[in-house]
């Protein structure tokens, strides 16, 4: 009996003393504009070295080229999906590891965005 009424103090309290989430899938404008400026700063280095080993991989084989023409589209149809949450909302995978197991964060953060 004890252990009940702890798991379900734990679990009451977790739902109870939830912390406010910045997170994806956000209305625009919702945002402050001081995090819009640093995430883009953050964002802009991944973006041009991702676009420069984009270049390198297109210049290889044509193998290259459709494998990240591969990784590109997997991502895109897996976004595509949306499963129902039990919160009223849709999720869905983005595809994103594949990618960056293939070919890294940089690349990832092009084909990802």
């Amino acid at each position: 009996m004890k252990k009940r009424t702890s798991l379900f103090l734990v679990l009451t309290g977790m739902f109870v003393l939830f912390a406010n989430g910045y997170s994806m899938h956000i209305m625009e404008g919702f945002l402050p504009k001081q995090w819009v400026v640093v995430w883009f700063i953050v964002c802009v280095p991944f973006w041009v070295i991702g676009i420069k080993k984009i270049q390198s991989v297109s210049k290889g084989s044509v193998r290259e080229k459709m494998t990240l023409a591969l990784a590109g589209a997997f991502i895109f149809i897996l976004s595509a999906l949306k499963i129902p949450s039990v919160t009223g909302s849709s999720s869905h995978p983005t595809g994103v590891g594949l990618s960056a197991i293939l070919y890294g964060p940089f690349v990832t953060s092009i084909l990802g965005t």
